[in-house]
């Protein structure tokens, strides 16, 4: 299928398209390549697309260079090439811009209403239930088409007039907690709906094992999770979240019967709509782009049919980038990456808690001695890693690396509420029950596991009930289980009551 276009016609517009940022903007960017008859103005429709997927709106230089490398490659043969410079001739030529785009847009917009329709029709017979949100934006893209923003109606809003309703209604209302007490009361409830959080931590020092205890803590607050490792096997990812959520050490689940009773927990966490769901990918380090990491999640939310707000990456340094001028740069990779995670944090409408970690610069520091506080001085290889993150957190191990005795948490950059610079005091750690603070208060009480009550923490709205937050532990807590005689080995018990629940500002 064709836009039934000139060819001549084609290669102008092609031309247009790398000269002309507005009207590539407007239009050029839609074109569909496959839809292009003419070779070379096919080629640079593809160039102009693969350009602005990295960079943003392509130019003249830019188009030849990457047609340059393709060529080495042996990506693109020595006649397109030529077909390419002679498309790219034309734009020395004065031609009506406004004019050509005129023409554009009819066939352009006619073929993605057909796009449309088809998924549309195609939505409507399948098995499950359609979801028109996204067809709705693309409807509204198509009426647009071609219209600069200057001539589009894009009311603004009033300050004052408009401010409680846009802020009543703004994701970052919708919080969810960490689970650790102390670092959550310094986040006023917890990461915000639609950020990028990442945690800076030693090699060796927990960051896979915070990760597994945000997703336990997430799914108890009845959100959907999915979590995607490139350094764990799958067995002990399923281990390590079955263990804090059940409230057993990780070790004591070799034994069979344990594993049994924590399995019957999460069964019923599960039957009382206490649990949210969890979906576990593992790759190879290294082996996976930030791309598609991001649609490996997309993935799993079509597949099982299920909004998946809480999305973990452990970790984003074993990610590689998907560009070919990155491969030798850790520094350019940083960027890459954690813009990619940016962009899944944002969803396009549909906001996402995105948690990963990253590796820090082993701290200077002698044994018996208290190790420094972790900044972002101590990020290794990009300072992207921070300047993208909406929450960029540090997790330092006292008094020594093995996290014996706990951690000092650092908020050490906070794009919503100005915690930036504030520290916890040593937070005791569970680390032998996937957890890194004492999370006994979620899920449901002993007697709700027995059957004689229900349970949802589903996160609230403005207005709704909220709980206390940072209710304290108790004088009787101790990181240890030889201190928690109720969850010694091969008995699995769950003491506990909800504690932080996910909140919005308006519970302050």
């Amino acid at each position: 299928m064709s836009y039934g276009m000139d060819k001549d016609f084609e290669r102008i517009t092609a031309a247009l398209s790398v000269t002309d940022n507005k009207f590539w903007n407007r239009v050029g960017k839609y074109v569909d390549s496959s839809m292009i008859e003419d070779p070379g103005a096919q080629a640079v429709y593809k160039l102009c697309r693969d350009i602005s997927n990295d960079h943003g709106a392509p130019s003249l230089e830019v188009v030849k260079q990457r047609a340059a490398f393709l060529m080495d490659d042996g990506k693109l043969d020595n006649d397109t090439l030529q077909d390419v410079h002679g498309v790219l001739e034309l734009s020395k030529d004065s031609w009506d811009g406004e004019a050509i785009l005129g023409e554009l847009v009819g066939p352009v917009r006619q073929a993605m209403f057909r796009s449309i329709s088809k998924r549309i029709t195609t939505a409507g017979v399948s098995n499950r239930e359609p979801k028109f949100d996204g067809f709705i934006d693309d409807m509204l893209l198509c009426d647009k088409l071609g219209v600069s923003i200057a001539d589009q109606d894009v009311p603004a809003s009033e300050f004052g007039l408009d401010s409680d309703d846009l802020i009543d209604n703004a994701p970052t209302y919708i919080q969810m907690p960490t689970g650790v007490a102390e670092l959550d009361l310094l986040l006023r409830g917890g990461p915000c709906l639609g950020s990028l959080i990442t945690t800076l931590g030693d090699s060796k020092s927990g960051k896979s094992m915070i990760l597994n205890h945000i997703g336990a803590v997430a799914a108890l607050h009845n959100e959907n999770v999915g979590y995607l490792s490139l350094e764990l096997n799958e067995a002990d990812v399923h281990r390590r979240l079955m263990a804090a959520i059940a409230g057993v050490s990780i070790n004591d689940l070799m034994d069979v019967n344990t594993r049994r009773e924590a399995s019957q927990i999460i069964k019923t966490l599960y039957k009382k709509n206490a649990l949210g769901k969890i979906f576990v990918g593992t790759f190879q380090p290294k082996t996976i782009n930030e791309r598609e990491v991001c649609a490996w999640f997309d993935k799993q939310e079509k597949d099982k049919g299920v909004r998946i707000r809480t999305r973990i990456v452990d970790y984003g340094d074993l990610i590689v980038s998907s560009k070919r001028e990155d491969r030798e740069s850790e520094y350019k990779t940083g960027f890459t990456v954690w813009a990619a995670l940016k962009a899944m944090a944002n969803g396009d409408g549909n906001p996402n808690w995105v948690h990963t970690a990253s590796q820090a610069k082993r701290p200077e520091w002698k044994p018996g001695q208290p190790i420094p506080v972790l900044g972002r001085g101590s990020t290794g290889d990009s300072r992207h890693k921070y300047q993208l993150s909406d929450l960029f957190l540090t997790m330092t191990p006292q008094p020594d690396i093995s996290a014996r005795n706990g951690y000092i948490w650092m908020v050490d950059a906070d794009r919503h509420f100005g915690a930036t610079g504030q520290a916890t005091d040593v937070v005791p750690h569970m680390r032998h029950m996937g957890r890194m603070a004492d999370i006994s208060g979620l899920g449901l009480r002993e007697e709700e596991l027995s059957g004689l009550g229900g349970n949802s923490n589903t996160p609230t709205k403005m207005g709704e009930q909220g709980r206390t937050l940072g209710a304290p532990r108790g004088d009787s807590f101790h990181p240890y289980e030889e201190a928690h005689p109720q969850q010694s080995v091969g008995r699995v018990r769950w003491r506990g009551r909800l504690l932080l629940p996910p909140r919005h500002l308006g519970d302050c």
